[in-house]
C-alpha cells in the first residue's frame, strides 16, 4: 500500500496549539506596545504638519498658520484662508499644550504663525501625552526648524 502525502491530525493540532501558546505569549507584550506606538506616529505627524506649514509659507511667499486644537485634539494648516491640510491625533494621544518655548505660558490660541522666510512667530513647544504617561514634545525654535524630545 501507499501513503498518502499530507498532514495527519495529530500533526495540525501539534502545529496549531504551538502557534496558539505563542500567540498568547506575545500578545500581551504587542498590546502594551500599542500607547507608544500612537504618541511615535502622532508626534511624528504633527512634526509632518509643522514642516508641511513651513514649507508652505516658504514656497508660496505667505503666511502659514499651524493651528493645534487642545481640546478637538487636531492641528490644521492655513494659508490665505484656505484650509491646507487638516488632522486628528490618534485615540489614545492627547495634544496637552503649546507653550511659548522655555515658557509655561500657552500660546495664544495653539497657533504658530509661520511668515514668508519660514520663521514662526511664536516658537513654541508643543506637547504630546498617551495613556500611559509618556511625553513626547515638539520643539519649533526661532528658525522654524523642530526636533522632536521623547519623555
Amino acid at each position: 500500500m501507499e501513503s498518502a502525502a499530507g498532514f495527519t491530525l495529530m500533526e495540525m493540532m501539534v502545529t496549531i496549539a504551538i502557534i496558539a501558546i505563542i500567540s498568547v505569549v506575545a500578545l500581551p507584550s504587542f498590546i502594551g506596545r500599542l500607547p507608544a506606538r500612537r504618541l511615535e506616529s502622532a508626534a511624528g505627524e504633527v512634526s509632518n504638519a509643522i514642516q508641511i506649514a513651513r514649507l508652505t509659507a516658504v514656497k508660496e511667499n505667505v503666511q502659514a498658520t499651524l493651528l493645534l486644537d487642545v481640546n478637538a485634539e487636531s492641528y490644521s494648516i492655513t494659508v490665505d484662508g484656505n484650509t491646507v491640510r487638516r488632522g486628528n491625533l490618534p485615540a489614545g494621544v492627547d495634544l496637552m499644550a503649546v507653550n511659548l518655548t522655555g515658557q509655561a505660558v500657552p500660546a495664544a490660541g495653539g497657533l504658530v504663525v509661520f511668515d514668508s522666510r519660514g520663521f514662526p512667530t511664536p516658537p513654541v513647544d508643543v506637547v504630546l501625552q498617551n495613556t500611559t504617561g509618556t511625553t513626547w514634545t515638539i520643539q519649533i525654535n526661532l528658525t522654524g526648524s523642530s526636533r522632536l524630545i521623547r519623555g
